[in-house]
C-alpha cells in the first residue's frame, strides 16, 4: 500500500542536509529508488516500510521502517529529522494494524555496531484522565529516579538496578501519557522523534562508543510492563541478534 502525507516544510528541508546524497547507497536506499525488489507496506515523503526478507523472519509478522533520509546511525540525525524519526512510530502502528497484529508488538532498533545487525494544540491528552502511570508519576517526582535528561516533550532517568541487564541501561519517555503507539497521532511525531535523538544525547553523556540498542515493548504479546510507552537503551556489552522472542 502507497499513501501520500504532508509535504515537510521548506524550512526544515532546508536546514536538513543529506549525508546519504554523498556516500554509498544502502540497501534500504536502493529499495527506496525501486533499484532493488520489495514488498513495500506503506511510503510517504518521509519513510518506507516492507516486508524482509522471508530467511530473516524470526516471527509470523516482521516488517521494517525505514526514513528515506540515509542516516547511518542516530548521532547523524539533528532536530530537523525528529519529524522524519517521530513519523517511523506512527507507520510502524499502521503497518501493524494492517497486518492483522491485535496484541501488541515489538521494536527494536539496532544503533551502530555494537548491537549485530545486522501541531501540540490539536494533541489531547489521555493521560490527564486516566491513572497516571509510575513514568508520569516520576514526571511529577511523585517517585524518585536518577533524571539523566529532560525537556519540554521527554524525560530519560535510569531503570531500577535491579532491572539491569546490560551495564548501561536508561530509559526515555514522552511526558504524554500514551499506552501504545496506537494512542499516537499525527500531533506526537514531534515527542517520538525526540525520543530518538535523546536516546543518542543520553547514550553519549552515558560514555557509550561503540552501539546501542533500543527497544520498545508495544502491548501484551511485546511483553510492556508499564502502560506508558517508552524506550529501553541497553548498551555497555556485545549483544546478539535476533533479541529474544520470550
Amino acid at each position: 500500500m502507497t499513501s501520500t502525507a504532508s509535504e515537510p516544510s521548506e524550512a526544515s528541508m532546508g536546514q536538513c542536509s543529506l549525508p546519504g546524497d554523498s556516500r554509498k547507497p544502502s540497501i534500504f536506499t536502493k529499495i527506496i529508488r525501486r533499484e532493488v525488489p520489495a514488498k513495500i507496506l506503506y511510503e510517504d515523503e518521509m519513510v518506507i516500510s516492507f516486508l524482509g526478507l522471508p530467511q530473516n523472519r524470526v516471527t509470523p509478522v516482521q516488517f521494517l521502517v525505514v526514513p528515506k533520509k540515509q542516516l547511518a546511525t542516530l548521532e547523524e540525525a539533528h532536530s530537523c529529522d525528529e519529524a522524519a524519526l517521530g513519523r517511523m512510530f506512527t507507520v510502524a502502528s499502521l503497518v501493524a494494524k494492517q497486518q492483522g497484529v491485535t496484541n501488541g508488538y515489538r521494536l527494536v532498533i539496532n544503533n551502530a555496531s555494537e548491537p549485530s545487525e545486522a501541531s501540540m494544540g490539536q494533541c489531547s491528552l489521555p493521560g490527564d484522565s486516566r491513572k497516571p502511570s509510575i513514568f508520569t508519576k516520576i514526571i511529577r517526582r511523585e517517585v524518585p529516579a536518577k533524571i539523566l535528561y529532560e525537556d519540554e516533550l521527554v524525560i530519560s532517568f535510569l531503570g531500577l538496578p535491579q532491572n539491569r541487564v546490560t551495564p548501561v541501561q536508561f530509559l526515555v519517555v514522552p511526558k504524554k501519557q500514551l499506552a501504545t503507539l496506537e494512542e499516537a497521532n499525527s500531533c506526537d511525531e514531534a515527542a517520538l522523534g525526540r525520543m530518538f535523538t535523546v536516546a543518542s544525547l543520553v547514550a553519549k553523556q552515558q560514555g557509550v562508543t561503540n552501539g546501542y540498542r533500543l527497544v520498545i515493548n508495544n502491548g501484551n504479546d511485546a511483553g510492556q510492563e508499564v502502560p506508558h510507552l517508552h524506550i529501553h537503551v541497553f548498551a555497555g556489552q556485545p549483544m546478539s541478534w535476533p533479541p529474544g522472542t520470550d
